[in-house]
């Protein structure tokens, strides 16, 4: 086996197939520090219509021309009667061009749907492995699309990635309390509510892994997440049943405290929900 490896690997100087001799492979995209991302997230978005025009040709020796953007109306770079001026883009993906061959970024707030399919198979084949019981395969899946997520170009804007990240954590915390991993289901929920405060499922996935945790038992912030969850979806009948099982788990233990205090039997909170978005 060690000698097909050896035999596998290339030798030393030999050019990777597709590549020119004396050229190098592009360079991986370079992510956005998350600040920088939320900042140009946060900024306002017009859509306005483009079309894509060839551009004027270039003198002899120089690097090709790019397609350039115009208004779509009049195919004009600057437009009074569109209110568009799209110099700077068009001067950005020369420069582009010409710093990193083929990794010249599209317009603005653009997603690739081929991308997002693809991360969305990886989760949904997790989402197989799980309804057989194969747990832990399941949970290796649920990483590889959150990898998946983070590995897209940095010019997509950091709401897909969120997206994309909260839905396979979530299912990632159901898989790991299936297998008692209760503190990595724990952590897996924290970060999806901090990547999404208003996602119930988030809350009601925090307050399993507290409450039925192994070790853990902290009853009183699982009934805090599970009200918190509720100020979302008000008629979420999971977290309201699961809700109603750790306040009678709470009677239960005042109760062996205090004899005088009737005891009633409650049941364990489901930990089933597996998204499929």
């Amino acid at each position: 086996m060690a000698q097909q490896q050896m035999q596998a690997q290339p030798p030393p100087g030999a050019v990777p197939p597709g590549m020119r001799p004396g050229t190098m492979p592009p360079p991986p995209p370079t992510q956005l520090p998350p600040q920088t991302a939320a900042l140009l997230d946060s900024l306002p978005f017009n859509p306005v219509a483009y079309a894509y025009k060839d551009a004027p040709p270039r003198p002899a020796g120089a690097p090709p021309a790019l397609p350039i953007i115009t208004c779509k109306e009049h195919g004009e770079v600057v437009c009074p009667r569109c209110g568009v001026n799209f110099n700077d883009i068009n001067q950005l993906g020369l420069v582009m061009s010409l710093i990193s061959p083929g990794m010249v970024p599209p317009p603005p707030n653009v997603q690739f749907p081929n991308t997002a399919e693809s991360i969305k198979g990886v989760r949904d084949k997790g989402n197989e492995q799980f309804k057989t019981g194969n747990y832990s395969h399941a949970a290796q899946l649920y990483t590889q699309s959150m990898v998946m997520s983070l590995n897209r170009p940095p010019w997509e804007q950091i709401s897909f990635v969120k997206d994309e990240i909260s839905s396979a954590m979530l299912n990632r915390s159901v898989a790991a309390s299936k297998m008692g991993a209760w503190t990595a289901a724990y952590a897996d929920a924290e970060t999806c509510i901090k990547l999404n405060p208003r996602n119930p499922k988030a809350h009601f996935r925090y307050a399993a892994s507290l409450a039925i945790g192994s070790g853990m038992g902290r009853l009183d912030e699982a009934l805090a997440a599970l009200e918190t969850g509720l100020v979302f979806e008000p008629e979420n009948a999971e977290l309201k049943n699961t809700m109603r099982a750790i306040q009678e788990q709470l009677k239960a233990e005042k109760a062996a405290q205090d004899p005088s205090t009737a005891q009633e039997t409650i049941d364990e909170p489901s930990t089933d929900a597996v998204s499929s978005t």
